[in-house]
């Protein structure tokens, strides 16, 4: 089966990713030093709420320089239901709209993939399940299959 979907595409190291955008509430640009670690959590403080990140180079285990204090991050503020949590992403490309693919019974396994889109230079990325990674990182684990 295929779709068509809105997504914001990001760069995450030398990995592009796309974000369903109707799971997208707002993006930012932060300073490395705004992130504050609760219960050994990296969270933010917007508006006067409390938003836990999730760093997808760390979930994907991509290779991926340290961050510095003075350096500027981007965060895309996704939800699901009442809850909130910030991707931290190197780079915001924009939106698109993707034909989306799902990865099949073969790869039913992998948890948060919803599944691979091509970009119109034929360049194959894949599309985040954000309700898988938001379940998965709200439930402390880090037990992901990718």
């Amino acid at each position: 089966t295929l779709a068509i979907i809105k997504a914001l595409i990001v760069q995450v190291g030398k990995t592009t990713y796309a974000i369903p955008i109707n799971s997208v509430l707002e993006t930012l640009m932060i300073e490395a030093n705004a992130i504050q670690t609760v219960e050994k959590r990296e969270v933010i403080e917007l508006r006067k709420t409390t938003v836990p990140l999730l760093r997808l180079d760390k979930i994907f285990t991509l290779s991926h320089e340290d961050v510095d204090e003075g350096r500027r991050l981007f965060v895309a503020i996704v939800g699901l239901a009442e809850k909130r949590m910030g991707f931290v992403v190197d780079e915001l490309l924009g939106q698109q709209d993707v034909v989306i693919k799902s990865l099949g019974k073969a790869l039913s396994f992998v948890q948060g993939i919803a599944g691979a889109a091509e970009l119109g230079n034929q360049k194959t990325i894949l599309v985040l399940d954000v309700a898988g990674l938001m379940t998965e990182a709200l439930r402390g684990e880090s037990s992901l299959n990718v």
